[in-house]
């Protein structure tokens, strides 16, 4: 169930677009929750919140920082659905708004990351984009 993103010879697909950097993120949030990535990704239908928020910030660091598209953010996890990484996006926004523990303990992660707003939110091309500026 490990991730495999090799592509098949001739044929392009999203799990060919999944990047070290992708890993070098899951591998940090895990190291700052003491997860080892394996038992993360092992426990990928597991709805228990150490697993869950592990997984809904590095969707959420996939797509804002390094602008993946939010199939590919999902497919890294198993293939959840672009639902899921919205989803995963506004959890961690709000509670980077809320909750002061969790700020400290991943806020740096977030330094530059300008979130979305719910009201401004387009889905176009499978990447989140600002009404204002890029279209």
């Amino acid at each position: 169930m490990y991730l495999n993103y090799m592509a098949t010879p001739g044929c392009m697909s999203l799990r060919t677009q999944i990047t070290t950097r992708n890993h070098d993120i899951f591998n940090t949030v895990c190291e700052i929750f003491n997860k080892n990535p394996h038992e993360v990704l092992l426990n990928n239908k597991i709805r228990k919140r150490e697993y869950s928020i592990i997984r809904q910030i590095s969707m959420t660091l996939f797509v804002l920082k390094l602008k993946s598209s939010l199939d590919t953010a999902g497919i890294y996890f198993d293939g959840k659905n672009k639902a899921t990484v919205l989803h995963a996006i506004e959890n961690i926004k709000d509670l980077l708004d809320t909750d002061r523990k969790f700020k400290e303990e991943v806020g740096h992660l977030f330094v530059g990351v300008t979130f979305p707003n719910k009201r401004n939110r387009k889905i176009k091309n499978r990447k989140i984009l600002r009404e204002s500026g890029n279209k």
